[in-house]
């Protein structure tokens, strides 16, 4: 139950400063991709230069949380270049699309540091199955999202 309590709070989280920032998702998907990317190459040594620190902590728990702070980083260090989105509609249609993508990078590695019971098991299989057409289809209209405000704004004005 704590897995799906954590997942469902980094949702929330994430959805809240998202709709509260008002920028729109094509430039934070895309920095929340490529913080996927950096921790897949850089949280096993990371961690274990943390843990060389004589840091009283699991291993496994280290590279979780290093996962999630290196997947999230990018997403937040990017967040006030964002182009604000207009309208609440595109504030909830924004908030909502980061905050399912950050969820879906984030959740396998909270995996081996909260326990999952039969539920959280089930919601694992389930997501599995759907993980990365729901992350393709996120990161085409991520890329939509940012050249379609390019084209628009790369455009020369008649005076």
């Amino acid at each position: 139950m704590a897995y799906i309590v954590v997942l469902l709070a980094l949702m929330t989280l994430s959805f809240v400063v998202v709709y509260l920032m008002k920028r729109r998702s094509g430039l934070l998907i895309l920095a929340l991709t490529a913080g996927s990317v950096l921790s897949n190459q850089w949280s096993e040594q990371i961690s274990q230069y943390i843990i060389l620190l004589g840091m009283n902590v699991t291993q496994v728990v280290t590279i979780g949380v290093v996962t999630i702070i290196l997947t999230i980083l990018p997403m937040l260090l990017i967040m006030k270049s964002a182009k604000v989105s207009s309208g609440r509609l595109q504030y909830v249609l924004h908030a909502a699309l980061c905050a399912l993508v950050m969820v879906l990078y984030a959740e396998k590695s909270l995996r081996p540091v909260l326990a999952t019971d039969t539920l959280a098991n089930q919601i694992i299989s389930g997501v599995e199955i759907y993980k990365m057409p729901i992350l393709t289809f996120c990161l085409i209209i991520a890329i939509i999202d940012v050249t379609s405000y390019s084209f628009r704004t790369g455009k020369k004005r008649n005076n």
